[in-house]
């Protein structure tokens, strides 16, 4: 079972399976114990100590993953994200080529959804278009505004 954040359902679940299984709840107090242990020190241990009395190793892990995926703000966590999509440009010399851009891409905008900061779908593909710097493509466009400017051209004119 994974828990995100803000995930109410996912957290009630994970409690009413704390409760009836016996070896899940020990498995999840075992996680804490070893949390608790091996963040002695700093911020890390503050988003433990949240989860003493209920000795919560899930609810624990999820709040310091949440803190630490974000790099401590998710505001900006989600506007360097962004960022780092709109820098991704695929030429015609890109390692990996378009199946690497596509996975690169996809990667990015995942990591924005777990932030709490999705873009909408005609976002990505305004975005996944316009990046892409291929001469081919830059070619492509300009033999079909070719074609489109000599049909207009020949078309028979209409008077009245």
């Amino acid at each position: 079972m994974r828990l995100k954040p803000g995930d109410e359902q996912a957290e009630i679940e994970h409690l009413a399976k704390q409760i009836a299984d016996v070896e899940y709840d020990n498995r999840v107090t075992c996680m804490f114990s070893i949390l608790k242990r091996f963040t002695a020190r700093g911020i890390a241990l503050s988003k433990v100590q949240k989860y003493d009395e209920s000795t919560d190793g899930a609810l624990a892990w999820r709040e310091m993953k949440a803190y630490y995926d974000s790099s401590g703000n998710a505001e900006i966590y989600g506007a360097t994200q962004l960022v780092e999509l709109t820098k991704s440009v695929l030429v015609h010399n890109s390692y990996g080529g378009m199946h690497n851009y596509i996975n690169s891409f996809n990667d990015v905008c995942n990591k924005l959804e777990e932030s709490g900061n999705p873009i909408l779908d005609n976002q990505k593909k305004a975005l996944l278009i316009a990046n892409q710097r291929l001469r081919l493509l830059r070619r492509l466009r300009h033999v079909c505004q070719q074609r489109f400017h000599d049909n207009q051209s020949n078309a028979p004119q209409q008077s009245y």
